[in-house]
């Protein structure tokens, strides 16, 4: 020690532990934040899948007015009696049928337009039974059959629904039958002879993100809207009818 250098004595520090106050205050604290942040990560990945069923549906609603300039205005039929392509998006049981899918896939352009980004990359779209009556019986064949093509719904989330008398916002899917893709290719409309039939009438548009069902209508404009709000509850010339514009 250098002469007249005072020196001060070393004092140790001691890490202080937690208590147990402390402890559930931060546990608290967490569990306030889980609350409010995984809802809202868990919205807005909802939102995302939304924005995305709305993009591949415009591209679907394209290809649907394609395939009908390219077909002397003809639209699109359900299915066809045309071998099933190795390929195909939707398969059919004997391999001698063609289903609308895949009959506007090659004016599509991008096959990763018809998986459904709610429906764990599974097909999720349905076709108008007003358009796509099966074994060529449609009431409505041609664009020049519609009267408001804006105001016609073609497209739109589809699956078979367990509540069919149910208000058409409250309609829900089967958990014994979602993700099968012949409930989801074709939806039904009042006017259909099957709409108040079990099980093949049950097939129906429903409110598949954030309570709203994402369509495509005649005109190829897409939205999202309460399904409450396409008018299946008219059955008669009166009323807001978006299924039925002929």
């Amino acid at each position: 020690m250098l002469p007249g250098r005072k020196t001060r004595p070393v004092r140790l520090r001691c890490q202080r532990a937690f208590t147990m106050v402390e402890i559930t205050i931060i546990v608290a604290v967490v569990a306030v934040l889980s609350v409010l942040i995984i809802p809202a990560l868990a919205h807005a990945k909802q939102q995302s899948r939304a924005r995305r069923c709305v993009d591949n549906s415009r591209h679907v609603g394209a290809a649907f007015a394609v395939y009908a300039d390219n077909n002397n205005d003809e639209y699109v039929p359900f299915k066809k009696s045309k071998p099933t392509a190795k390929n195909a998006l939707v398969a059919s049981e004997n391999g001698l049928v063609t289903y609308w899918p895949d009959l506007l896939k090659e004016f599509a352009g991008d096959n990763g337009i018809w998986h459904c980004p709610a429906c764990n990359g599974q097909f999720g779209i349905g076709y108008s039974r007003l358009l796509a009556h099966e074994h060529d019986q449609r009431r409505v064949t041609k664009a020049s059959d519609l009267v408001k093509p804006a105001a016609t719904v073609v497209f739109g989330d589809t699956d078979l629904v367990v509540n069919p008398e149910a208000d058409p916002d409250k309609w829900q899917p089967s958990e014994f039958t979602r993700g099968s893709i012949q409930n989801r290719l074709q939806f039904e409309v009042p006017s259909s002879p099957d709409w108040s039939q079990p099980g093949k009438g049950s097939r129906r548009l429903w409110n598949r993100h954030l309570n709203r069902a994402t369509v495509v209508f005649a005109d190829q404009h897409a939205a999202v809207i309460p399904v409450s709000q396409l008018g299946f509850q008219e059955e008669s010339e009166i009323g807001q009818r978006l299924w039925d514009e002929h």
